[in-house]
């Protein structure tokens, strides 16, 4: 994700039209993102740290398949910069998560 971001090379805004982020798994990415905050109370309510490391499995598998469909930075500069922004919110989900379980993030490997 860092690694799309340095490649995008501007800085990640959110006033972009989120009316181009259109594919169902961009919405299905979105809706995921939406769900950290109960993820987390349910985690906390359980006292049970893998429903968090079970739902960025989750999340991390749902990105690679969107990944490996989409383009993120491409040639329309509204839709990349809707889906820059996608992944920048990700990636900061992905570092909130791991950072309550105690874990580092890399910014490459």
């Amino acid at each position: 994700l860092c690694g799309i971001l340095r490649k995008y090379g501007k800085p990640v805004s959110a006033d972009v039209n989120y009316d181009r982020l259109a594919e169902p798994e961009e919405f299905h990415l979105a809706r995921a993102l939406a769900d950290f905050g109960s993820v987390i109370e349910r985690a906390a309510a359980e006292c049970e740290p893998s429903v968090v490391s079970q739902y960025l499995l989750a999340l991390c598998s749902r990105f690679n398949s969107y990944y490996h469909q989409h383009t993120v930075v491409g040639d329309d500069p509204e839709l990349t910069a809707a889906r820059v922004l996608l992944m920048d919110v990700l990636r900061q989900t992905i570092r909130n998560g791991l950072d309550l379980l105690g874990m580092q993030t890399p910014e490459e490997m």
